[in-house]
């Protein structure tokens, strides 16, 4: 397969999306300044409320500072049909994009690898990292990219559908049904794959999450 369909034909943007610039530079200010200084408010009676939307909630709730990993995936989302369009309208094969997608993955994957070994000080394998995430999505959302809406939009609803309604099947390992922290289907897989290296001390391949996260 060389080319995509005629329907699943992406648009070639004509300038960049300006929107999505400015989105992604207050995302990126908002991250590098560490919620610019907000957290020396949070016990200020007046500013507290607004401190505390940038730190985490500690499992149930959301905070704005909850939205930073999402808000880098939607960016991703956004920016992923216009530069597959400019690689299209210069003739790149589906070939030639895939194994861009598999570098630029790789990429991400290395240096979230490298990134979790230093701060763990010792070598760490997980994927619940931000860059990892990313390089989920963006490898498994190219190829829905170029099969047209229809296919797209039936994507959309089967995984909106379907994640939350595995998690329910699963039930939960704990008595606080299937989204408890730590006992949920996510964290059940994550024990999974690290039971094999357990025993391991010089190593940590898909380490228990000590806020919760998964993998998937």
């Amino acid at each position: 397969m060389n080319q995509p369909s005629n329907d699943a034909r992406l648009s070639a943007p004509t300038g960049r999306l300006q929107s999505l610039d400015a989105y992604r530079g207050f995302i990126m200010l908002a991250m590098t300044s560490a919620g610019m200084g907000m957290g020396q408010l949070l016990d200020d009676p007046a500013w507290g409320w607004l401190a505390h939307q940038f730190e985490h909630e500690a499992w149930e709730g959301c905070t704005f500072w909850d939205l930073i990993q999402p808000a880098f995936m939607f960016m991703v989302g956004v920016s992923m049909p216009l530069a597959f369009a400019v690689r299209q309208a210069r003739g790149e094969s589906w070939t030639r994009q895939f194994l861009h997608v598999l570098k630029r993955c790789a990429l991400l994957c290395v240096i979230g690898i490298v990134l979790d070994s230093v701060s763990q000080r010792v070598p760490t394998f997980q994927f619940i990292r931000v860059l990892q995430q990313i390089a989920i999505g963006y490898f498994l959302a190219f190829f829905v990219l170029h099969l047209g809406w229809r296919f797209q939009a039936a994507a959309i609803v089967v995984l909106l559908l379907a994640h939350p309604l595995i998690y329910m099947a699963y039930g939960g390992s704990g008595t606080g049904g299937p989204w408890e922290r730590d006992h949920n289907l996510g964290s059940a897989i994550d024990a999974l794959l690290h039971a094999p290296f357990a025993e391991l001390t010089s190593l940590r391949i898909f380490p228990a999450s000590t806020g919760g996260y998964v993998t998937l």
